[in-house]
């Protein structure tokens, strides 16, 4: 029996205690779907996906969506000040879509100014269409030169 590829691994629970609370290793991404996510263009993955990012910024852990389209009928909102990692298979085949009207449909809601580091949204294509101002929004950035 061959090792498993890095997605095959992405894509298996490491240990649950629940339905829906996983137990993962210290650095495992933590899959969307074992929080309720569906992805398949139709069903509302708000509460899903709200409750992934909040089990993932409070734990440390990178979240993973699988391939899918992952309809949002609210706004998700990231709020850390040490860094998030959210990712999917590629933008062509993994979306999260804004279905109602909001100023966002991922919003990184940091609590100051300052510098952030460790924020990473890759392998996803966010879209807002005609129902949110921003597609992807990040409050209190700041720079200086």
């Amino acid at each position: 029996m061959s090792a498993p590829s890095p997605q095959e691994t992405l894509r298996r629970p490491i240990a649950t205690t629940s339905a829906t609370t996983p137990t993962a290793r210290v650095n495992a991404p933590v899959n969307a779907k074992w929080f309720g996510a569906v992805g398949d263009g139709t069903t509302d993955n708000a509460a899903a996906l709200q409750a992934a990012i909040d089990y993932c910024v409070a734990n440390a852990f990178s979240l993973y969506l699988p391939a899918g389209d992952y309809r949002t009928s609210a706004q998700l909102t990231i709020t850390s000040t040490s860094g998030f990692v959210l990712f999917g298979d590629g933008p062509a085949v993994t979306a999260i879509v804004g279905t109602a009207t909001m100023d966002a449909v991922l919003k990184l809601n940091l609590t100051s100014n300052g510098a952030y580091y460790g924020y990473d949204i890759s392998g996803i294509n966010v879209e807002g269409g005609s129902f949110a101002n921003y597609a992807v929004r990040a409050n209190h950035i700041a720079h200086s030169l």
